[in-house]
């Protein structure tokens, strides 16, 4: 009982850590602003605690070319749970992104990326989301949530 009571603290706190070591959705993020974004990978940072997908798309009704960061979970969440490889994400390459947006007047995600300076200087200057869904260019979707978002119809 008492090697037991050790190991079992151990484990725990190494739970509470993991729990903690990526950020909160909601002071970021808004559910109400879902997106849906088709383009070409400009750059991926396969990293911990977040990855990040950089998209570069164009918007069609006012020709106006914008730069995405989108944040997905942890490298390791997206390797074991849903089978995805950084060698999916090929530059130049087309991708469509479900998500939802920044939040109006919310916290700068670019703020939460302490190991990485120059990421953190990217992320902050693209417009921000977090992935809900990938869709690669030969069809496959991957969710990674377990809420993907209703785009409406244009």
């Amino acid at each position: 009982m008492t090697v037991r009571v050790p190991i079992l603290s151990l484990l725990l706190l190494g739970l509470v850590g993991t729990a903690f070591a990526h950020h909160a959705f909601t002071p970021y993020y808004d559910i109400n602003y879902p997106v849906s974004v088709t383009g070409t990978i400009v750059r991926v940072d396969w990293e911990n605690p977040a990855v990040y997908v950089h998209v570069r798309a164009e918007d069609k009704a006012t020709g106006k070319t914008t730069t995405w960061a989108f944040e997905a979970e942890s490298f390791r969440i997206l390797e074991s749970a849903f089978k995805l490889s950084k060698d999916m994400f090929k530059k130049d390459s087309t991708i469509t992104i479900v998500g939802y947006g920044k939040r109006r007047g919310g916290l700068d995600v670019a703020d939460t990326i302490t190991n990485n300076p120059e990421l953190a200087d990217l992320v902050r200057v693209e417009t921000q989301a977090a992935i809900a869904q990938f869709e690669f260019a030969d069809g496959k979707k991957v969710a990674i949530t377990n809420t993907v978002p209703e785009i409406p119809k244009k």
